[in-house]
């Protein structure tokens, strides 16, 4: 939507100007849309400056590319790791990158389903990764990694989160056994 309005000369608050008239079109069915509709509105307001400075760094890095692609370098980018690039390090979505690419004519309609597929193949294998590696991340320190050990250890830190919050910050836990300090600086078994 922000891409488009930019393209009809709309530069800001485009997703803005459109929240009162859903308010206003659907305020019978849900009457507290009136009183919260600047709060909306806001919200909107701001995940539109992020996304626009999303897009701006990306369409960046893309327009690079595009001036890479056209000097028609021997050494022709894989488009599909190029997308998910911009993806990954800039947040910028698939689906403008197409519109971008076939902008620029260096994408035809009969290739997207192609890019599109492996770009989810990249997407998936990244996540992967990424949930091996948070499994590995949470094993560490202890005494072995199965299943009764990692569930125990991750038990004893929703024990010490629940002390804290009903005891105060006060509580620790240790090797041998769990203390709480006291306001005087002593510390005690619970």
């Amino acid at each position: 939507m922000v891409r488009a309005g930019r393209g009809l000369g709309m530069e800001k608050n485009i997703s803005v100007s459109l929240v009162r008239v859903v308010v206003d079109s659907f305020t019978w069915l849900y009457p507290f849309l009136q009183e919260k509709c600047e709060d909306i509105e806001k919200i909107f307001s701001d995940e539109e400056i992020k996304f626009s400075k999303t897009l701006q760094a990306g369409s960046g890095e893309l327009l690079k590319l595009v001036d890479y692609i056209r000097s028609e370098s021997p050494s022709a980018p894989d488009v599909s790791k190029e997308a998910f690039r911009l993806y990954q390090s800039f947040g910028f979505p698939f689906e403008i990158f197409v519109e971008y690419m076939k902008d620029f004519g260096l994408l035809e309609e009969k290739n997207i389903k192609e890019l599109e597929e492996e770009f989810n193949k990249l997407l998936m294998s990244h996540q992967e990764q990424s949930r091996k590696g948070a499994e590995q991340k949470f094993k560490g320190g202890l005494a072995d990694h199965s299943d009764t050990v990692v569930k125990y250890h991750t038990a004893t830190h929703l024990l010490h989160f629940a002390l804290r919050e009903v005891l105060g910050e006060d509580v620790y836990l240790t090797i041998k056994t769990s203390l709480l300090k006291s306001r005087s600086g002593k510390l005690r078994k619970l």
